[in-house]
């Protein structure tokens, strides 16, 4: 029961680490390419961040893959630390530090158009960084 217990503790904590190295690294990487107004405006044709920046978008994906399969590591035998788990995590410290900030700067006025838009802009983010979570789990199980 105690190894049992000790696997699920370090599953957790990876998940978690995984979590906050790629919330730090899509936060810098929303920092640089804000800064670059050039970079955040894409035409018709083009997604914002994954064509206008296609090196940040690729590092992003590669740097999750990296520590997935490096985190995979510390079990014995081997167990997957799902990168999905870890894009959801980082969805959520991403909403967190965003919705924080932004009250801070403005406190909101409650509405139900105030509540529909955080509901569907967290969505949003889930989505994004859900399928990014599931196309790294795809590669990683290759």
């Amino acid at each position: 029961i105690m190894k049992r217990e000790d696997t699920l503790i370090r599953l957790v904590v990876l998940i978690f680490i995984n979590g906050c190295v790629n919330t730090l690294i899509l936060v810098l990487t929303i920092s640089e390419i804000a800064r670059n107004p050039n970079n955040i405006l894409a035409t018709p044709q083009q997604l914002p961040f994954v064509t206008t920046s296609p090196e940040l978008t690729i590092l992003y994906i590669s740097v999750g893959i990296i520590l997935s399969i490096v985190s995979s590591l510390a079990f014995f035998p081997k167990r997957i630390v799902s990168p999905f788990y870890a894009q959801i995590t980082t969805a959520t410290i991403l909403i967190t530090i965003i919705y924080t900030l932004s009250f801070a700067v403005r406190p909101p006025v409650i509405t139900a158009d105030f509540l529909i838009g955080i509901m569907f802009g967290s969505g949003i983010i889930y989505g994004i960084l859900g399928g990014v979570g599931w196309l790294q789990g795809w590669i990683c199980k290759l």
